[in-house]
């Protein structure tokens, strides 16, 4: 008995050592969960029942279905009811443009499902074993990253589906009854639907159409989650082999013992050694070029739409913070989350293409801090041409290269969005 726990225990202990140091193991998670929830298709190791296979593309199409169809609800409320009011069509718009761009990004996901498997299996064939610090530090920061956007999202949307069961002030009551002519204007859905002639706020039509919208709040925080963290988690372990990488380089050359070297065949053995060694570095940036390669042809149009539209979300969710005074404490928290989410995930894209050009900074430094004038010269050589090849700029780009993610990107976008909230206060007077 002892011994079968025992080896029980060793078992269970080897499959976790190993999902530890899989480095797609966060990853693997988000799309299990998108799975799950019938927005991502994954290969099944079991083989496919018939009924099976048929039974998930009917769950897939549904799924989809039911957010396009929601989606197109909330955009006819946004036309037909909430236009009377301007701050509420900023308000609606945040949420539907943010909603839009996280069920666009999961579509050209699932239009590249193969491609993004293999990216995943590559990232699973990096280093982590040569400096397993660079790892350790990587997973740490994916736990923190994780758990801190989980409580963000998970706030901001318990915060909006709570606020139907809280209590309002007769000013904003009457101001729910004139612009969406609510007879229960405290039963008002946490997202604006135009359903004809129905009233979602009588109370024989709010608990099914809030169960609806319950529904589709689950769906949209796992794609949140996926979304905001999918990408920067694959360039965190992307810059950590660059790191990996940098080690190396600035190891070459130091354990040369040329000047003292007396015979002929220990020279020739070294030479040996240092080309081999730098074989091998080139043989790895070689993969970490063909890796950015097919992140890019995986990310491009993805990375495109969300430029575009969060730069859109973060720019009218920025409008309502200027009229908080207008608003009650709940909608005022709802409002500051919102904006906080939608700034930090734009800015988080930016943080991630200076880091690919700060990891690829240390590598082209670390070319120069090794003891190459200690190796032969084939070894320098292959050196030149290693440096060389590290010249390139690494930020991320889109939009045929006309936008350069990153720092000074940020700042302009911000720039952008004060000079837009001018304007409609401009405007609006």
């Amino acid at each position: 008995m002892w011994v079968t726990l025992a080896k029980t225990k060793e078992k269970l202990n080897l499959k976790t050592k190993g999902q530890q140091d899989k480095v797609t193991t966060y990853l693997d998670r988000q799309l299990n969960v998108l799975r799950f929830l019938g927005l991502f298709k994954l290969p099944d190791g079991k083989p496919y029942h018939r009924y099976r296979r048929l039974f998930q593309k009917i769950y897939i199409r549904f799924t989809f279905t039911y957010s396009i169809i929601l989606l197109m609800l909330n955009y006819l409320c946004i036309v037909f009811r909430a236009s009377n009011s301007f701050i509420e069509v900023f308000k609606n718009l945040v949420e539907n443009v943010a909603v839009s761009t996280l069920c666009m990004d999961i579509m050209l996901l699932n239009i590249k499902n193969s491609a993004l498997l293999r990216l995943l299996e590559k990232m699973n064939n990096f280093d982590v074993t040569s400096k397993r610090s660079i790892f350790s530090n990587a997973r740490k920061i994916e736990r923190l990253i994780y758990v801190c956007y989980c409580v963000l999202i998970g706030f901001a949307m318990g915060v909006k589906y709570v606020i139907p069961f809280l209590t309002i002030s007769s000013r904003e009551a009457t101001f729910v009854q004139e612009v969406y002519g609510f007879k229960y204007p405290q039963k008002r859905l946490p997202m604006c639907l135009w359903i004809p002639y129905v009233d979602t706020s009588v109370p024989l039509w709010f608990p099914i159409f809030y169960l609806i919208e319950m529904y589709s709040a689950v769906l949209w925080f796992g794609l949140a989650i996926t979304d905001a963290l999918f990408y920067p988690f694959i360039l965190l372990h992307f810059c950590g082999q660059h790191l990996v990488l940098a080690s190396k380089l600035r190891s070459l050359g130091k354990a040369s013992v040329r000047p003292f070297i007396r015979t002929l065949h220990q020279n020739r053995l070294k030479e040996t050694q240092e080309i081999f060694e730098v074989k091998k570095c080139i043989l790895f940036h070689r993969r970490l070029r063909s890796f950015r390669l097919l992140y890019d042809a995986v990310m491009d149009r993805n990375i495109r739409f969300r430029v575009i539209l969060i730069l859109i979300a973060t720019s009218l969710s920025a409008y309502p913070i200027t009229h908080l005074p207008h608003f009650d404490t709940q909608q005022q928290a709802l409002f500051v989350a919102e904006f906080i989410l939608t700034l930090s995930f734009y800015y988080c894209n930016c943080l991630m293409s200076e880091s690919l050009e700060w990891s690829n900074s240390l590598l082209q430094q670390s070319v120069y801090q090794n003891k190459w004038y200690n190796m032969c010269p084939e070894a320098r050589r292959m050196m030149l041409m290693l440096m060389r090849q590290t010249q390139r700029p690494h930020h991320m780009r889109t939009l045929g290269g006309m936008v350069v993610l990153g720092n000074v990107h940020f700042m302009k976008t911000l720039k952008l969005i004060y000079s837009f909230i001018r304007f409609v206060n401009v405007k609006k007077k």
